[in-house]
């Protein structure tokens, strides 16, 4: 959707399928203008998280998008740094605010962007989830022949999973 009142039409046909739904921006989230507003748009049972983070089940689960990585084919030091180092910065607080908000429950991570590809292994996503001691890290982005770009399993103590739907041809996985 391109504005947030088509988006509802999706939030609603997305909350009938089973399970707590949360959800985090994208690159082509261009309804989500406003954290608030999205969050007022969503139907009950439906999380929106920017920054911040929310408690599902026994785990804490904090998201922002993230962006490319330097060293990635299309970085551009002059287009992406500033936007990187504010990501980077995001992810801190979306972790900050889940050890506040629950310091005893085990760290999810949401992250529209890999924090690391097969050509980008080192960034400050990583350094940051493994500073927070972030149990799973769940990303996106990567789709087509991107996913060879993917990084799955352990790396630097996070358990890292591409969960791009095309990847994962359309179907759930369970992560833990």
């Amino acid at each position: 959707a391109m504005n947030l009142e088509t988006a509802k039409f999706d939030f609603n046909w997305i909350n009938q399928l089973p399970g707590h739904k949360v959800l985090s921006p994208g690159n082509h989230d261009y309804y989500a203008t406003s954290k608030k507003k999205v969050r007022t748009a969503l139907p009950k049972g439906m999380d929106w998280i920017d920054a911040d983070s929310t408690v599902v089940g026994d785990y804490v689960v904090a998201a922002t998008r993230g962006w490319i990585l330097p060293g990635d084919a299309v970085w551009d030091e002059n287009r992406d740094r500033k936007i990187y180092e504010r990501q980077v910065g995001r992810l801190r607080l979306a972790l900050e605010h889940a050890k506040k908000t629950s310091p005893d429950k085990p760290l999810i991570a949401m992250l529209h962007y890999p924090p690391v590809t097969q050509y980008a292994r080192e960034s400050g996503f990583l350094d940051v989830l493994q500073e927070y001691a972030v149990e799973w890290c769940v990303y996106g982005h990567l789709h087509g022949n991107a996913h060879r770009l993917a990084v799955n399993g352990k790396t630097g103590g996070v358990n890292l999973q591409l969960v791009s739907c095309d990847y994962l041809k359309f179907r759930p996985i369970r992560i833990k």
